[in-house]
């Protein structure tokens, strides 16, 4: 995404921040365009909601090699609520901030592995809850990505 916000950075239009501080969501949402963009410099096509030249709102993300994210946008970033797939038919839908992975959210991958609970940039980070293809569950703490501390595994056999 980092070549989409340089290629979206030299075609933005000023934008008066404090317009963001003085108005409420009501005039924010009367500011809002809905236009399709396409990025030369990675071939991904943006759907969806702008403001002042930054994809902000609702808006669907088409990556070249077929990854899509659909969700909330916050001033160019993935922020708020929504869904990547990845090309393999991965998905994490949840929370975002900062086109990163954080607050609650559920990982679901191909080998049917499901992972819910929360995130921290982009990795596990809290309370969360591992479920495998075989009936295996593991539910407790996870720190930058790893079982950390107090946690409880349950096999499908007892």
């Amino acid at each position: 995404m980092v070549q989409d916000q340089l290629e979206t950075l030299s075609r933005r239009t000023v934008v008066d921040l404090s317009f963001f501080y003085d108005s409420n969501e009501a005039e924010l949402q009367e500011q809002l365009v809905v236009r399709t963009y396409r990025y030369r410099t990675s071939g991904a096509t943006y759907e969806g909601q702008w403001l002042g030249g930054f994809r902000h709102g609702r808006g669907t993300m088409k990556f070249r090699d077929g990854a899509v994210y659909e969700g909330t946008w916050y001033l160019g970033r993935a922020h708020g609520y929504g869904k990547f797939t990845h090309v393999q038919g991965e998905t994490y839908e949840g929370d975002w901030a900062d086109d990163m992975q954080h607050g609650k959210g559920t990982s679901k991958h191909v080998n049917c592995f499901v992972f819910e609970g929360l995130y921290k940039k982009n990795v596990q980070h809290g309370v969360g809850k591992e479920s495998y293809p075989d009936g295996m569950t593991f539910y407790g703490n996870y720190v930058d990505g790893k079982r950390n501390g107090y946690g409880i595994q349950r096999w499908p056999d007892g």
